[in-house]
């Protein structure tokens, strides 16, 4: 289970996030990013972030654990034990009662408050790469088992399954408008073959196939506006296409931020992105050794 390369993976999931949160729909250097904190000293690489709705708490994915950090005050509020190897994805429900942890063959639910356990979801074969929980409708997941599936937050049954994508799924995301899936992988053994990029009605069928990147995608996901889609790869660069054409708008290799993360160091940074004339602050977050 500990075949995984979670240390760029990791890299490439702080890159994305920034990507959205900096540049929104225009894709233009806005500003540069604050530092707000640093969670070392992990078990091991660091492969998940996500931020609980009301950005309160930071969980932090690594080898068997999940650490939960209160954001205002910068204190270690507890750890969640992942049973099934690395916790390579994560996702608050939309109240942030609960935590989906993706770990290997098996989804975790955990309740923030206590930690405790409430059900483990299987069905994916290999990792759970990617996890998404929007605000209505299932919880979403993706697999090294090169499928795409959804979940009833009822009784957490399997409601769908998309399963011709040729590689392994790395990333999900949904559109703003809830009528689009985008997913992005590829073989991340195989560094000289190319990755894949796709955009999806929720039914599965195929809409648009933009030129993928030369090695596998790591990550995707729609700009603020809807209107493009960033994915990220081995590569080490940013790729970003219009959801109506595919046609690649922008590419982007020589990001400062990408520096921050340490191969000697294993830990977590969080940075909060400010934009000319926006008030509003977003939080975003970079992982790696």
């Amino acid at each position: 289970m500990r075949s995984v390369q979670p240390s760029r993976i990791g890299v490439q999931i702080g890159l994305l996030a920034l990507f959205v949160m900096l540049f929104g729909g225009a894709v233009s250097r806005a500003g540069e990013p604050e530092l707000q904190m640093t969670v070392r000293k992990l078990p091991d690489v660091a492969t998940s972030v996500a931020f609980s709705p009301s950005s309160e708490i930071v969980a932090v994915g690594s080898y068997e654990t999940v650490e939960l950090w209160n954001i205002s005050d910068k204190k270690k509020l507890g750890a969640i034990p992942v049973k099934s190897g690395f916790a390579r994805s994560l996702a608050f429900s939309p109240d942030g009662s609960l935590l989906a942890i993706g770990g290997y063959q098996r989804i975790h639910l955990h309740q923030v408050e206590s930690r405790q356990l409430v059900r483990d979801i299987k069905g994916h074969r290999g990792y759970v790469t990617a996890l998404v929980w929007p605000a209505t409708g299932p919880l979403w997941s993706a697999s090294e088992d090169k499928t795409v599936r959804s979940w009833s937050t009822s009784d957490w049954s399997e409601q769908s399954q998309i399963s011709d994508f040729p590689a392994a799924v790395a990333g999900i995301a949904l559109s703003l408008d809830g009528t689009l899936l985008g997913a992005a992988g590829g073989d991340e053994t195989q560094l000289s073959s190319p990755g894949f990029v796709q955009l999806r009605k929720l039914s599965g069928e195929l809409v648009l196939e933009p030129k993928a990147p030369k090695m596998a995608a790591t990550d995707i996901a729609f700009t603020r506006d809807g209107l493009q889609i960033v994915v990220t790869g081995f590569d080490e660069k940013g790729h970003v296409y219009k959801v109506d054409t595919g046609a690649l708008s922008a590419r982007m290799g020589d990001i400062r931020v990408r520096r921050t993360a340490s191969p000697s160091q294993r830990k977590a940074s969080w940075y909060s992105p400010h934009r000319a004339g926006d008030s509003k602050t977003s939080m975003s977050c970079i992982s790696g050794r």
